[in-house]
Formats: structure tokens, C-alpha cells, sequence
């Protein structure tokens, strides 16, 4: 292929792949937030070789979703009055880093140990003061409300819908009411 300025493009790194021969590269999150995307085919990704030549390629859609596995930690400090929990109930807010900002719209996968449980979970973005409100706020990206009723099964994790934001650090309050926090096995991004 013709010979590109990898200088001319803003973002640039170096793969490993075989010298020969067909490859096969799955696309990760950094590609998914540094480019244009799915919806314009990732007209803006190119491969090169070391000489700087382009290297033809074929986008292929797979039919699973991109898995990045996240760390919940305990919020240390919720500002916004809409996390703070009414008296004589109890509310968990937990932070949550999302790897890059601009990420496409995904779902958060949250999953619990828990077997009979009924919880109302919120995710959002804890938000200063602006002009428009006086007093740090709690942006809602998305909420659900999360149970499971039989014992003898294990609960279906909570899925919460994403869309693209420019943040990174997000939170999650989940709503215990009078009941001990609800234990969290895991949490992922699915894109």
C-alpha cells in the first residue's frame, strides 16, 4: 500500500504480529476510544507496516461483545445530596474508573453472591456546582431496579445501558434501604 506519515495521525502504537501471513487483530478499547468508531466503519485506523506502507485489511464484526473488567471501590466521599441516604436507610456508592473516556456506549455488568434480594441502583456522575445548580449534583446515566427472589439459584447480574460519555470516573448508589449492602462480586464493561 502507499506509504503514510504515521506523524499526521493523533494517536500511534506499535503491535506485535506475526512477519507473514494473515492476521487476525481484535480492535480493544483503546482503538474503541481513540477513533471514530463503529459507526464510521473506522475510517480513520490504518495498519502499517515498518516501513510506513499501509496494509490492506478487512473490518470484521464479531458477535461477542469486548469484555474490560472494572474495580469497584466504596465512594470515599459523596458530595451530591442525591447520594446521600435518607434517614434510616442505608445507600452504597461506590466509585468506578472507566480505562478511557469516549468509550462507545456499552453495558456495565454488575454481579452479586447475593440469592434473595431487591435493590434500586443508579449510575451516574457525581457533578460539581454550575450555573445552573447551586449545590454539587448527581448526574443519572442510567438506573434499574435489581432482584432476585429464588435461594437456590444464583441472581442474574445487573445490566445497566451506557452511553458514550467524556468522563471516566463514574459512580454507582445502590439503594439498601434497611437491609446490610448487598455484596458485589464483579463488575465489566461489555462493548
Amino acid at each position: 500500500g502507499p506509504v503514510l506519515d504515521p506523524a499526521s495521525f493523533k494517536t500511534v502504537r506499535t503491535i506485535e504480529a506475526p512477519t507473514a501471513g494473515l492476521v487476525a487483530l481484535r480492535l480493544d478499547a483503546h482503538v474503541l476510544a481513540n477513533s471514530r468508531g463503529p459507526g464510521m466503519r473506522f475510517a480513520d485506523v490504518r495498519l502499517l507496516d515498518g516501513e510506513n506502507r499501509q496494509i490492506p485489511y478487512i473490518l470484521e464484526r464479531r458477535e461477542e461483545p469486548l469484555s474490560i473488567d472494572l474495580t469497584l471501590k466504596p465512594a470515599t466521599e459523596a458530595k451530591a445530596a442525591e447520594l446521600k441516604p435518607s434517614p434510616g436507610k442505608a445507600r452504597s456508592v461506590y466509585a468506578l474508573t472507566l480505562p478511557y473516556s469516549k468509550l462507545p456506549s456499552g453495558t456495565l455488568v454488575i454481579e452479586t453472591s447475593a440469592r434473595v434480594f431487591q435493590r434500586t441502583a443508579w449510575l451516574g456522575l457525581d457533578r460539581a456546582p454550575d450555573r445552573y445548580r447551586r449545590d454539587p449534583w448527581f448526574d443519572v446515566k442510567a438506573s434499574q431496579t435489581w432482584s432476585h427472589a429464588d435461594a437456590g439459584l444464583a441472581a442474574q447480574p445487573l445490566m445497566l445501558k451506557l452511553e458514550t460519555i467524556e468522563e471516566t470516573e463514574l459512580r454507582l448508589a445502590i439503594d439498601e434501604g434497611d437491609n446490610a449492602p448487598l455484596p458485589i462480586a464483579s463488575a465489566r464493561l461489555l462493548l
